[in-house]
């Protein structure tokens, strides 16, 4: 089993669960930030990002979802399987997953790790607010 520790990021006046995540797909490879959000059904990243992984949308399935930072309303996206990789100190661990892209996060907002495509790919994820860590366990 890999287990990963990541500290939480001061963002405002808040700590948030906020880790480097790699995206892969078809030899491109990027590595943003991404909030991990038990309240989310699904990853969401922004469109852009596809774009950048030369990720061809066209004819992906639509999802419309909703319940982004203070979005009331419906919000529509296209998901694509990519691979997704947690790294740090010398190791790491990947796994393919849904990703739905879309550009209508929030502007301050950030990518989503949410239920499908990353907490049921992960043995484990322990918050511990209070010292302002976090571990993720992976099965290798």
């Amino acid at each position: 089993m890999a287990r990963f520790k990541f500290d939480y990021i001061k963002i405002g006046p808040r700590k948030r669960p906020v880790i480097p995540i790699i995206l892969k797909h078809k030899g491109e490879i990027l590595e943003t930030p991404a909030l991990i959000d038990s309240g989310a059904d699904f990853n969401v990243f922004p469109l852009d990002l596809a774009e950048a992984l030369e990720i061809n949308l066209k004819g992906a399935k639509k999802v419309v979802f909703r319940g982004i930072g203070n979005k009331a309303l419906e919000l529509t996206g296209y998901m694509a399987i990519v691979t997704l990789m947690i790294a740090g100190r010398g190791k790491s661990q990947e796994f393919d997953a849904p990703v739905i892209f879309t550009d209508e996060l929030p502007e301050n907002g950030h990518a989503l790790l949410g239920e499908t495509g990353f907490f049921d790919k992960v043995s484990s994820i322990c918050f511990f607010y209070k010292r302002g860590k976090i571990l993720i366990d992976i099965e290798s």
